[in-house]
C-alpha cells in the first residue's frame, strides 16, 4: 500500500478475512492457487504494516529485518509463481486437461 501502517493493516486484515472466505467457497483443488491470492496478499500487507511500525525505531533492526524478509520474499517468490501456477491450473480445469 505504501501509505501507513494503519492502511496496511487495515488492507492486510480485510484482505485476509477475503482470502479465507474465497478458498472456503472454492469447489475444486484447480482453483485454490488462484483463490489464495487475496490471503498471501494479505499476509504481505500485514508484514508491510510491520516495517512502518519499525522503520523509524533501530532498535528494533531485528523485528525489521524479518518484516523486509517476509515483504521480499512475497514480492520476488511467491507473486511471481502463485499468479502464472494459478491461472494455469485454472486454464487446465477449463480445457479439460
Amino acid at each position: 500500500m505504501c501509505f501507513s501502517a494503519e492502511a496496511s493493516f487495515i488492507a492486510g486484515g480485510a484482505l485476509t478475512v477475503i482470502g479465507a472466505a474465497t478458498i472456503k467457497k472454492t469447489t475444486q483443488k484447480s482453483q485454490l492457487w488462484f483463490a489464495s491470492i487475496p490471503l498471501v496478499f494479505g499476509v504481505q500487507q500485514i508484514s508491510e504494516g510491520i516495517l512502518w511500525l519499525t522503520l523509524p525505531h533501530p532498535e528494533m533492526i531485528y523485528t525489521q529485518r524479518i518484516a523486509t524478509y517476509i515483504f521480499i520474499f512475497f514480492a520476488q517468490v511467491i507473486w511471481p509463481f502463485i499468479v502464472p501456477f494459478g491461472v494455469l491450473m485454472l486454464d487446465k480445469k477449463m480445457n479439460g486437461k
